[in-house]
């Protein structure tokens, strides 16, 4: 029996991607599915900041997710799914070699903020 601890990128299809703005105390963090996943969603808490949620309840026309976005707080964090939405609408699905470059570029933009 292997201890070792799983990953993410352990799991066949998944690719994970991070930035760190060690200045401003913010990062983002992407983990990319380009085959598509089922996805879904608990959001708790008194003040939850989320974009497209809603989309993944059971009932609406969603059926996978192609990535997931993990953001510093606030409407500039929120805001860093923009860049995402753009790549990951078909036809533009990326591949697994681009995701680091879209998370370099997104930490980028988010330096620039401040």
């Amino acid at each position: 029996m292997n201890d070792a601890p799983l990953n993410f990128t352990d799991v066949p299809g998944i690719a994970v991607g991070h930035y760190t703005d060690a200045t401003a105390l913010t990062g983002c963090t992407v983990v990319l599915t380009p085959e598509g996943a089922v996805a879904g969603v608990d959001v708790r808490g008194c003040a939850p900041g989320t974009r497209e949620t809603d989309s993944l309840r059971p009932g609406n026309l969603v059926q996978q997710a192609h990535a997931v976005v993990l953001s510093g707080g606030s409407a500039f964090g929120l805001d860093a799914c923009g860049g995402d939405t753009i790549q990951l609408a078909p036809p533009f699905i990326m591949e697994k070699h681009q995701i680091d470059s879209l998370v370099q570029a997104l930490g980028e933009a988010l330096q620039e903020t401040h």
